[in-house]
């Protein structure tokens, strides 16, 4: 009787010194890492996968081991008005003019992000393009500015 109250005693005892362990959010992984460059960062990790991911404006819930971010950039820094960068008409016909103080240099891409003309001219001729909506991207020489905009071919 006597083992029996000491044992009850004692498990008394240890049951109210028990706490419960916390812990911080983490990762532990036996190979992760990130690969960057100036457009794009990659978080990824060997084990398992992220399933799903769950988020509204101020929380992002991701199931799986290594919870991912994804950050891609466009590199393009948008020219300020200051620039003084005209481009007309806007929706064109036959003819396309670029009215700027600096030298500028063209690009323009179909819908699909294909290359369809480039050069430094101030007069483009667009009669060789079909009728849509194309996207023009200017660079500033001298400041290294870039800026897109819409062109609508009639």
């Amino acid at each position: 009787m006597n083992n029996k109250i000491f044992l009850f005693l004692l498990c008394l005892i240890a049951s109210t010194s028990i706490r419960a362990q916390t812990i911080t959010a983490g990762t532990i992984s036996s190979f992760a890492g990130s690969v960057n460059n100036s457009t794009i960062s990659i978080n990824y990790s060997v084990g398992e996968v992220a399933v799903k991911t769950i988020s509204n404006s101020s929380v992002s819930l991701t199931q799986g081991f290594l919870q991912p971010k994804l950050v891609i950039t466009t590199g393009i820094v948008e020219v300020s008005d200051n620039d003084d960068v005209l481009v007309y008409p806007n929706p064109s016909v036959d003819y396309v003019f670029i009215k700027s103080n600096n030298l500028v240099t063209w690009e323009i891409f179909d819908s699909s992000g294909k290359s369809i003309l480039i050069g430094d001219t101030t007069k483009i001729e667009t009669n060789q393009l079909a009728n849509g909506i194309y996207y023009m991207e200017l660079l500033i020489k001298n400041k290294g500015n870039k800026k897109t905009i819409k062109l609508i071919k009639n």
